[in-house]
């Protein structure tokens, strides 16, 4: 095989393992939404699948330069601590649980901590952005579009993940992430970059956008607003080519229309118990918002009384007579609950870095909408969901630190280059 035609095989992989890890639950969560296939098979066939791809591109893109990264010794220094945790939890303190600690394990490398390296050592530059960030943007569109095109809103009430089986917060986030790239798309004046900019542009852009909310309002999640908001003021305040005196009256004109049409969905049409959960969020007396406060007080009051070695992996929380082995639905909290002060200063840090390079990446008009999708499961791990399965916040932190190698690399070829003229 020819030298060129082999580098560019390899970098077909490096290129389908971020897709696929972005994304590829998701489209595969069709299948046995849409057929008579046993959903935890597939979704082992699929696992399986991915890890084998993620080892590949980690064989592939393996560099001793990244091992001697703060960022990697921080990373492994806290995935040592946390999964020396789990071991500790189920197999000497014999912790008793519904699945396996060699489950949790799995989970944890398998799903989580062996992709988000692969993706860590993947050379930034090998990565096509900008056809990432097209793909991504038509696959969710279709997604939502066939979620919500056939959703009934008179007839059906509560929460629904439209005809996808999976997690409620998750199919939420499917309409934050189309939402958010439809914003980034519609305000960036660069834009032609990644896409032939047309004045049609502009109205699909704004069409997804209330599509992503419409695929929130039928999650009835709150957590998937609160990550679109949040992402949209964070992303505005930050970014330097949004120039106010320029586009302040257009996006005031878009941010009402959309808060008109998002009252008029909820109000007129809806069935969703969207407008009702967060309503009873703010008055105190919605269950789930009162268990997830609750988790995180006690979490906390646990990790004070032992801060060195932290505790088990799971917290024991007993609510309507009934107990539950849960996790803490805060990432921060549950780093410093399960690891201690050590474990969950080194959370702490990894935070820290990535939001540095996300803050200044929103600017950028090839790579913002990584810090934006970045700052949407930011937001979602201050929410629910939990460090040991969450590889999509992992991914973009992996994603994240393999930019700055670029970033540092093309820096040293441009002090060379200009240290080079200085001298002639």
């Amino acid at each position: 095989m020819h030298p060129n035609n082999k580098n560019i095989y390899i970098n077909y992989i490096y290129n389908f393992n971020l897709l696929n890890l972005l994304i590829g639950f998701v489209l595969i969560t069709f299948i046995p939404s849409l057929t008579d296939a046993p959903q935890r098979d597939v979704n082992i066939i699929y696992r399986g699948f991915s890890l084998v791809i993620a080892l590949v591109v980690l064989v592939l893109s393996f560099d001793i330069y990244k091992v001697k990264s703060k960022y990697f010794i921080v990373l492994l220094s806290f995935w040592i601590l946390y999964v020396g945790k789990i071991l500790y939890s189920f197999y000497i303190v014999k912790l008793s649980y519904e699945f396996t600690g060699i489950e949790y394990l799995t989970k944890a490398i398998g799903i989580t901590a062996i992709p988000f390296l692969s993706i860590y050592f993947t050379p930034f530059n090998k990565i096509n952005v900008n056809f990432i960030a097209k793909l991504l943007y038509i696959l969710l569109l279709i997604i939502a579009l066939i979620n919500v095109i056939p959703y009934n809103f008179s007839i059906n009430y509560g929460r629904s993940s439209g005809i996808l089986e999976m997690y409620l917060i998750g199919f939420g986030h499917i309409g934050t992430s189309l939402a958010m790239l439809s914003f980034y798309f519609f305000f960036n004046p660069f834009i032609n970059i990644i896409w032939n900019r047309k004045k049609v542009h502009d109205f699909i852009y704004v069409l997804s956008f209330f599509v992503g909310v419409a695929i929130i309002i039928i999650s009835g999640s709150r957590g998937p607003f609160v990550s679109l908001m949040g992402g949209i003021i964070i992303f505005t305040i930050y970014n330097k080519n949004i120039v106010f005196k320029k586009v302040t009256l257009k996006f005031i004109a878009i941010f009402t229309l959309f808060m008109v049409v998002f009252g008029i969905i909820v109000l007129k049409v809806y069935n969703s118990s969207f407008l009702e959960r967060t309503l009873n969020a703010f008055l105190g007396t919605d269950d789930s918002a009162n268990i997830r406060y609750d988790l995180w007080r006690i979490s906390f009051q646990k990790f004070v009384n032992n801060p060195l070695f932290g505790n088990d992996f799971f917290l024991e929380y007993t609510w309507n007579s009934k107990t539950y082995m849960i996790y803490s639905h805060n990432f921060l909290i549950e780093a410093f609950y399960t690891t201690g002060i050590i474990g969950g200063v080194l959370f702490l840090l990894i935070c820290i870095y990535a939001i540095k390079i996300t803050l200044n990446l929103i600017s950028s008009s090839k790579y913002g909408w990584i810090s934006l999708f970045s700052i949407q499961y930011f937001l979602l791990s201050l929410l629910s969901s939990s460090i040991y399965s969450n590889y999509i916040f992992w991914t973009l932190i992996a994603l994240l630190f393999s930019y700055t190698f670029l970033e540092n690399n093309e820096n040293k070829e441009f002090k060379g280059k200009h240290h080079i003229n200085n001298r002639n």
